[in-house]
């Protein structure tokens, strides 16, 4: 009836058959006067044409343009009638000649035939791409015939996570299905109070009804694991986590965002439309009873919360149990594992005339997977030469969680860095440290030529506003095997000894710009003090015939646990997964 908005009136012409014989009759309201109608005596017609009802509209408006028509009103009627039109073969929806169908409304989705007591029953289930307007998720019960017998709300509704579905059942089962006449609730999930059923046929719908929500379940997980990984990415970008200051912060932090994923899991909506003060508090609480090693505290809670069946609470409580005992395991494996990288790295540079070692091919592989090797919680923002543009992207994204493409104009934007990391500070939540690291091949000595080329990736720096915000601190590393001791870099290094930072050979900004001049063996000494504890009393046994017979390359490209998390991706466009294999079936059972 909104048809005021942009006509002046609207005719409802109808044809429907009776007797074998086709009826014409028409309905026209006029905008000025919504109370009053004009109606056409029904009459008999010989028109060949299918039974149905036409909707014209007259005297449009001039602010309603072909293109708020296309954009606006066709995609709504979609919308609307996405449901109807997938799985009623009979009905279609014509708009100007056009006929609309569903396919844009479809995420995905998939079918199957499924077998309870001999009884088959055809099982499409589909996830919208958005919400219908004005239907539930539901499913949709009909016989063979395709008389649609009721539709009746899923136990997924209103669950936080936009998981907007529809599932549609079709049997036999239900040609003898007859709607009661007292029947006032159509969308009541207790099927008795609807149709007159017998005890058998209504433990059989119970059973069936059973079956497909948990299949549902199952088909929505995929989905619910990227949003729950995606949540637990967003609430540390916000800095919702609690910042780990040690080692074992970081494994108790791994315990907390473990244990938020498998809660998300279970009841998204728990986290929806929270702001960033009640999340914080609700991570605080989790990691209060998770560091107190009380889970079964945790699971109490949790059970008497969450709607979860017996099934799901015993896989729910075996996770909680779990998580700490695999993290430890975890952990082990990943000092062990470290522990080779670290000797792959020595053996490559302190033998790189036998390996004939190369600084791309070799030291830069390695370093793409160890860059922890200069400290914990860094994320690689660009490796392998990246030009300034494409690490200002990356950088943006990784501390604001936007996506801008920014030119840079400077004489040296072209220059490539070797490697670009960045972390949230642990004493600031909303500061970021950023690292850039020059690498240099074994056999090279480090002088004032190098060093001056780190300075100009600086100066690039302190000339972009993006890079250089009050809440980014900048250091730069400058790593070879050697150190030319020049009198400049001598010089240089003693007269910055005072802020007692080893390689410190440049500062600017009161500390906001530093850069060091470093050997590896003090990078990877100082690795190793940092672990000499934990690995001694682990006693980890090391393999040290592991290099035997390998050459350069394949030491570069081993693979390990350890290895550290590959550069940052900036999210991409994804397109909906194909929908023609579920749109046949749904043609087949038609």
């Amino acid at each position: 009836m909104a048809f005021f908005i942009f006509s002046g009136s609207a005719i409802w012409t109808s044809i429907y058959r009776f007797n074998s014989r086709l009826y014409k009759n028409s309905v026209r309201l006029y905008a000025n006067n919504l109370s009053e109608y004009e109606t056409e005596e029904i009459s008999v017609t010989d028109n060949d044409n299918e039974t149905g009802t036409t909707v014209s509209f007259h005297d449009i408006s001039r602010n309603f343009s072909d293109v708020t028509f296309k954009n606006v009103i066709i995609p709504y009627l979609i919308q609307e009638f996405a449901w109807v039109i997938l799985f009623n073969k009979d009905f279609k929806l014509i708009v100007n000649g056009q006929i609309l169908n569903a396919d844009t409304m479809i995420h995905n989705g998939y079918c199957e035939l499924l077998e309870l007591h001999n009884i088959k029953f055809f099982i499409t289930f589909i996830h919208w791409e958005r919400s219908l307007n004005s239907q539930k998720s539901k499913y949709y019960i009909r016989n063979l015939t395709s008389t649609n017998k009721f539709g009746t709300p899923t136990s997924l509704n209103n669950q936080g996570d936009k998981f907007h579905h529809s599932v549609f059942i079709v049997s036999d089962f239900f040609d003898d299905f007859k709607l009661k006449k007292n029947a006032e609730n159509l969308e009541s999930i207790a099927i008795n109070s609807l149709f007159d059923v017998s005890k058998d046929k209504l433990a059989i719908y119970k059973e069936l009804i059973r079956n497909i929500s948990t299949k549902l379940k199952e088909f929505r997980r995929p989905d619910l694991a990227t949003l729950a990984k995606n949540k637990i990415s967003e609430m540390d970008r916000h800095g919702i986590f609690p910042q780990p200051k040690t080692r074992y912060d970081q494994f108790r932090l791994e315990d907390l965002k473990s244990t938020i994923y498998e809660i998300y899991m279970s009841e998204p909506k728990i986290f929806n439309n929270l702001n960033k003060l009640q999340e914080r508090i609700i991570v605080s609480l989790f990691d209060r009873i998770l560091s107190s090693s009380d889970n079964n505290s945790l699971f109490t809670v949790l059970s008497e919360t969450l709607n979860l069946n017996e099934n799901e609470l015993q896989m729910f409580s075996e996770q909680l149990n779990s998580i700490k005992l695999s993290n430890i395991i975890n952990t082990i494996e990943i000092i062990k594992h470290r522990t080779e990288s670290i000797n792959d790295l020595e053996d490559l540079i302190y033998n790189h005339k036998k390996y004939n070692t190369y600084e791309v091919e070799h030291i830069q592989r390695i370093m793409d997977k160890s860059y922890w090797i200069l400290g914990e919680q860094y994320h690689l923002v660009a490796s392998t030469e990246r030009k300034f543009t494409d690490v200002l992207t990356r950088i943006i994204f990784e501390t604001t969680g936007a996506i801008e493409y920014k030119k840079i104009e400077h004489k040296d934007k072209q220059k490539e860095m070797d490697l670009v990391l960045v972390k949230r500070l642990i004493n600031n939540e909303k500061s970021f440290e950023c690292i850039v690291v020059e690498l240099k091949r074994p056999g090279i000595k480090l002088n004032n030529t190098h060093f001056e080329q780190v300075k100009k990736y600086l100066n690039v720096i302190k000339t972009e506003p993006q890079f250089n915000g009050q809440s980014i601190n900048w250091k730069f590393y400058l790593i070879g095997d050697e150190i030319n001791y020049s009198s400049d870099i001598k010089d240089t290094i003693e007269g910055l000894r005072n802020h007692g930072e080893s390689g410190l050979i440049h500062m600017a900004d009161k500390g906001k710009y530093k850069v060091y001049i470093k050997q590896w063996c003090d990078i990877i000494n100082e690795y190793q003090i940092r672990y000499k504890f934990m690995s001694e009393k682990l006693q980890l046994e090391l393999d040290d015939t592991i290099n035997f017979n390998l050459n350069a390359d394949e030491i570069a490209r081993k693979t390990r646990v350890s290895d550290a998390p590959k550069e940052i991706l900036l999210p991409k466009t994804t397109s909906r997964k194909s929908k023609t294999q579920t749109l046949e079936f749904i043609d087949a059972i038609q």
